[in-house]
């Protein structure tokens, strides 16, 4: 197990590493000049020169990709042209609302995917099972920010239950979490019906039945905890996602996180806070696969970590 996670971490560094050296020539070769964007429209020749030699903007890719590295691995992630400030206190200002966000959409989430995904299972071919899936697929079908905007009309302008935006209290992160958790708790029930359909003429399941135990006693105690392990994947990798931000959410609900934060720094070319959200969100990413797999390894006995 420590070889597997050692290994896995480093191969992470190594992603992290390939992740800098392309995000880094991308930013620095897409067409405009970053000196331009720092210095403003009408600034002159002189004035665009000096700004190139300030922020080292003439020197070669290379050597400047060879300086952001070498600040990177002494702790320094940069200065953020935009926001005149240290990309690392950005970052944490930013990280706080992010993270509270991406908590809550999880929670929500699965409280409201796993019993629909356990009801909808065991009314697969009722009328009201059939009835909550066309729901459900109508609801995957909208995009999030027309859902995120259905929600601000009904729920904080007509009947006044919510703020429609911002950030500070608990009823500011209700419709933003509503519109990311439900679509995607009915992604997990999917996923989770369609895994207990498929165990229900497993044997184990078969045993449980001749043993005389109820219907969901054993889709409860048998089959759901073999039927979770693609749903807690699914969740790890989501939540690793969601700490990252969620730009369309965030501009719609003008919810401080780092999503809104990074498109703005690609707008701006604001290469040091660029590249630190991108590496946090390999970062994230990384270390949610590996912990989604090893909770699947201790969720299904049948599932071997390689050494």
């Amino acid at each position: 197990m420590i070889q597997y996670v050692a290994r896995r971490i480093l191969w992470i560094l190594v992603t992290l590493l390939c992740i800098s050296v392309i995000t880094f020539t991308l930013v620095l070769s897409a067409p405009g000049d970053p000196a331009r964007a720092l210095a403003g429209a009408r600034a002159d020749d002189l004035a665009l020169s000096q700004v190139r030699e300030q922020y080292g903007l003439d020197q070669p890719i290379y050597i400047q990709y060879a300086r952001y590295m070498r600040r990177l691995l002494s702790g320094d992630l940069g200065y953020s042209y935009a926001y005149n400030r240290p990309v690392a206190e950005e970052l944490a200002d930013k990280l706080r609302p992010t993270a509270l966000l991406a908590l809550s959409i999880i929670v929500v989430a699965v409280l409201m995917g796993i019993p629909l995904g356990v009801f909808t299972a065991q009314r697969n071919q009722s009328k009201i099972g059939q009835a909550v899936n066309i729901v459900g697929l109508m609801t995957i079908s909208i995009p999030a920010f027309v859902f995120g905007l259905l929600l601000i009309y009904v729920l904080g302008y007509s009947l006044r239950w919510f703020p429609i935006g911002g950030y500070g209290s608990i009823g500011h992160l209700v419709l933003p979490t509503l519109t990311v958790a439900i679509p995607w708790s009915v992604w997990y029930a999917n996923i989770l019906r369609t895994n207990l359909l498929n165990l229900a003429h497993s044997d184990f399941v078969r045993t449980a039945h001749a043993k005389g135990l109820q219907k969901w006693a054993v889709t409860l105690r048998h089959a759901l905890p073999n039927a979770l392990a693609p749903v807690l994947t699914m969740v790890s990798m989501d939540l690793a996602a969601l700490l990252t931000g969620l730009a369309i959410v965030e501009y719609v609900f003008n919810w401080p996180g780092i999503g809104w934060m990074a498109v703005r720094a690609a707008l701006s070319r604001d290469i040091p806070v660029v590249m630190a959200t991108v590496l946090l969100g390999g970062l994230f990413i990384g270390l949610g696969n590996l912990i989604a797999d090893l909770l699947v390894a201790r969720l299904d006995p049948r599932v071997q970590l390689d050494n």
